[in-house]
């Protein structure tokens, strides 16, 4: 019975796996394939238990780490192990947290000269209530002559 071993993708280096043999469900021989060994045979394998019945031959390897193993043949044509590489799953990008700015105490505003606007109107309107004030007390005297 020989078994063979085919590598799809991944690392040139490959992984040691271990291939058992079943016969009739139960693990009756185990072994391993080093990197590069793609292939072994088992000789003179019983083919009639004590009954009288013809054994069921099988093979199957234990858990390959980032590969995706299948079982293809039978016992007349051989048996081919395939791992398929999976790649590792790359996270999605975490997004930057944003930068908090800091807010000044009170902002500052600038100097436009409105203090002078102020004084300005304050001078006008005490320079106009003066000149009412004035002409008031014109126009009293103006009339207290006619009479």
């Amino acid at each position: 019975l020989e078994v063979r071993k085919v590598w799809s993708g991944g690392p040139t280096v490959k992984p040691t796996i271990t291939i058992q043999l079943l016969r009739n469900n139960q693990v009756i021989d185990q072994i391993q394939l080093l990197n590069g060994q793609t292939s072994y045979r088992w000789e003179d394998l019983d083919q009639i238990d004590p009954q009288g019945q013809t054994y069921n031959y099988t093979v199957r390897e234990s858990l390959v780490s980032d590969y995706y193993s299948t079982v293809e043949g039978n016992i007349v044509d051989g048996f081919v192990i395939r791992n398929t590489f999976i790649p590792p799953q790359t996270p999605p990008p975490v997004p930057p947290q944003p930068e908090i700015p800091l807010t000044p105490d009170k902002p500052e505003l600038p100097q436009t000269g409105e203090n002078r606007t102020v004084l300005l109107s304050i001078s006008l309107g005490l320079i106009l209530v003066g000149l009412t004030l004035l002409l008031v007390d014109y126009s009293t005297k103006s009339i207290d002559k006619l009479y």
